[in-house]
């Protein structure tokens, strides 16, 4: 009888640490590229499922990997465009689909004149604080096999808790 109340316990323990593996995976924040959503030290929780279902959207944050000086990093960014999606920044304003888009979190002025379409499983992301940001400006678009997650919420400090 003990036997089999330890495999039920071992295999729940496995059901939860996947779940939570799937997500709720935490993040810890390096920088200052997405001030004022988020600061240097925060935490956030990502869904790492996110990629698999499709279920990254425009205004989304997400984190990726992308080597930076001959070393890989995770990165957080906002997604703004998805693929097929054409962006064009000029004059500090930033258009999908010849729209301009309306963005009461950003800091700082978006500078750079690009104009892309987005390719295929592909996204345009850019940091809220948009004179201290290495994205799509710099990076060109991110590939959805580069995505770690999706952020869901924020976790730390404790009094930020917020849901995404």
């Amino acid at each position: 009888m003990r036997i089999k109340e330890w495999r039920d316990a071992i295999i729940e323990a496995a059901i939860i640490i996947i779940l939570l593996f799937l997500f709720c995976w935490p993040v810890k924040i390096n920088g200052i590229s997405m001030e004022h959503t988020f600061y240097d030290k925060n935490r956030v929780c990502i869904s790492r499922i996110s990629k698999y279902i499709n279920d990254i959207e425009t205004g989304d944050i997400i984190v990726f990997s992308e080597t930076l000086n001959g070393e890989k990093k995770e990165l957080i960014k906002r997604v703004i465009a998805k693929e097929g999606d054409t962006v064009k920044i000029d004059r500090g304003k930033v258009y999908v689909n010849s729209e301009e888009i309306i963005e009461d979190y950003t800091t700082g002025m978006t500078m750079g004149h690009i104009e892309i379409t987005v390719p295929e499983n592909s996204f345009f992301v850019l940091g809220d604080n948009r004179e201290d940001s290495i994205d799509s400006r710099h990076l060109g678009t991110i590939s959805k096999n580069d995505i770690t997650g999706k952020v869901i919420f924020k976790i730390y400090p404790f009094d930020e808790i917020q849901l995404y």
